[in-house]
C-alpha cells in the first residue's frame, strides 16, 4: 500500500511539472509573439517616418506635403478619414480646412460612407481651443479622443456619430513655436490612446514644420528679389539721367570751346567724358547682374555653336580692330542651360580676350568643349596677358579688375 501511494504522488508531481512547463512554454510563446508584433509595429512606424520625411523633402509647398502625409498616415493606421487645417494668416488664430485651399477641390464618391462628415468638415473653420483642431493648435501638441460622441466640446460629434466615426487623434505642424497647421484622423472603432503613435506624429509634425519654414523663406526671397529688381530699374534710370547731362554738357564744351582749349583743358575734358561713359557702363552692368540674380532660369537646349556665332557677330568690330581670330577646333555640343546666360558667358570671356592684349600680339582665342562624367566642360583659351592664379578668387567677382 505505501508503494502505491508513492507512485500516485510521483505521478501527481510529474503532472504538476508538465503543467508548469506547459504554462512556461505558453508564456514564452506569448512573449515571443508580443515581441515579434512590437518589432513589426516599430518597423512599420519607422517606414512611415521615412516615407513622410521623403514627402516633406520632395514637396515644394506645405499643401502638397500635407496631402501626401495624410495618405501615408491613413495607410499606416487604417483610419479612413484624415483632414488638415492651415492657419489662415500668420497672426490669426483661425484654421481653415485644406479642401478649401486646394486648386482642385476633393471629389467624393456617392458611395463614400463618410461623405456627410467630409462635407461638414470642408465648410467649418476652427479657432484655437475649438474642437479637436483648435485644441491641438492651442496646446501645440498631439491630442487623442477615445470616443468623439462623448466629447462635450466637439462641434462635429453628431455628424461623426451619424457616419460611425468614434476615435480620433490630431497633431500640430510646428515651425518653431508657431502652429502652422493641424492634421486629424478618425477611426470607425473606439480606441485607447497609442503613445508610440502620438510620438511618431509629433516627429512628423516637426518634419512638416520645416516645409512651412522653407516655403516661407522662399516667399520672402522672391519678394526680396522683386524689390531688388525694382530698385535696380529705378536706380538705373535715376543715375543715368545726371550722367547724360554730364555727357551732353561735355560735348557742348567740346563743340563750343574745343578749338580754343589748351592741352591740359582738353585732357581734363577727355577724362570727364571717359568717366561718364564708364559710369554708364557700370550702371548697365549692375542692372544686368540684378536680372541674372533675380530672374528665373529658363533651361532649354542650347546649341553652343549657334551661341558662339551670335557672340562673334556682336564682337565683329572689335575683332577687326584687334586683328583677332577665334578658333573652334571641333563642333561644340548642345547643352541644357539658360540661353541668355550662355551668351553672356561666352561674350564676356571672348570679349576679355580681345580687351587684355599683349602689346604687338594679335589676339588668338580658342573655344573648346567636351563631356566628362555626365557633365559638359567649356574652355576659352587666349594668348593675352593672363593673370596671377593667386588672384583667381578676386577677379571673378562682380566689377573686379586687377589693374587698368
Amino acid at each position: 500500500m505505501p508503494e502505491g501511494n508513492d507512485l500516485t504522488q510521483q505521478l501527481r508531481q510529474l503532472e504538476r511539472r508538465v503543467q508548469r512547463e506547459r504554462r512556461a512554454r505558453l508564456e514564452a510563446e506569448i512573449l515571443a509573439e508580443r515581441a515579434t508584433r512590437d518589432l513589426f509595429d516599430k518597423q512599420r512606424l519607422l517606414l512611415l517616418l521615412q516615407r513622410t520625411a521623403t514627402a516633406a523633402n520632395e514637396s515644394t509647398t506645405l499643401i502638397d506635403a500635407l496631402e501626401r502625409t495624410i495618405a501615408e498616415v491613413r495607410d499606416y493606421t487604417g483610419w479612413p478619414v484624415g483632414h488638415a487645417y492651415l492657419r489662415r494668416h500668420p497672426d490669426a488664430p483661425v484654421f481653415v480646412p485644406l479642401q478649401r485651399l486646394r486648386a482642385a477641390p476633393i471629389t467624393l464618391s456617392a458611395t463614400d460612407p463618410f461623405a456627410a462628415f467630409w462635407q461638414q468638415t470642408a465648410q467649418q473653420d476652427f479657432r484655437e481651443g475649438e474642437g479637436l483642431p483648435g485644441r491641438v493648435a492651442a496646446a501645440g501638441r498631439p491630442a487623442w479622443i477615445i470616443e468623439v460622441g462623448k466629447e462635450a466640446h466637439f462641434p462635429r460629434a453628431r455628424a461623426a456619430r451619424a457616419v460611425g466615426l468614434h476615435a480620433a487623434f490630431g497633431f500640430p505642424v510646428l515651425s518653431g513655436r508657431q502652429v502652422e497647421a493641424v492634421l486629424e484622423f478618425f477611426s470607425p472603432e473606439v480606441a485607447e490612446p497609442d503613445e508610440m503613435l502620438l510620438g511618431a506624429m509629433e516627429a512628423i509634425g516637426a518634419q512638416l514644420g520645416r516645409v512651412a519654414e522653407r516655403e516661407r523663406h522662399a516667399e520672402q526671397l522672391e519678394a526680396s528679389n522683386r524689390e531688388l529688381q525694382d530698385f535696380a530699374y529705378v536706380a538705373s534710370h535715376d543715375l543715368q539721367e545726371p550722367l547724360r547731362k554730364i555727357h551732353t554738357f561735355a560735348e557742348l564744351l567740346d563743340t563750343t570751346y574745343g578749338a580754343h582749349m589748351d592741352a591740359e583743358s582738353r585732357h581734363f575734358l577727355d577724362r570727364i567724358q571717359h568717366a561718364a561713359r564708364r559710369m554708364s557702363r557700370l550702371i548697365h552692368d549692375l542692372l544686368a547682374l540684378s536680372r541674372v540674380a533675380t530672374t528665373e532660369h529658363r533651361l532649354v537646349s542650347v546649341n553652343l555653336n549657334e551661341t558662339l556665332q551670335e557672340v562673334l557677330a556682336d564682337l565683329e568690330t572689335r575683332l577687326a580692330e584687334a586683328q583677332g581670330r577665334v578658333e573652334v577646333p571641333r563642333p561644340l555640343p548642345t547643352v541644357c542651360a539658360d540661353p541668355t546666360h550662355m551668351h553672356q558667358l561666352l561674350l564676356n570671356l571672348v570679349g576679355n580676350a580681345l580687351k587684355f592684349l599683349r602689346p604687338g600680339t594679335p589676339p588668338r582665342v580658342t573655344v573648346e568643349a567636351g563631356r566628362r562624367d555626365g557633365l559638359v566642360w567649356i574652355a576659352v583659351e587666349d594668348n593675352g596677358i593672363g593673370f596671377d592664379q593667386t588672384q583667381a578668387g578676386r577677379i571673378f567677382r562682380p566689377f573686379q579688375r586687377l589693374h587698368t
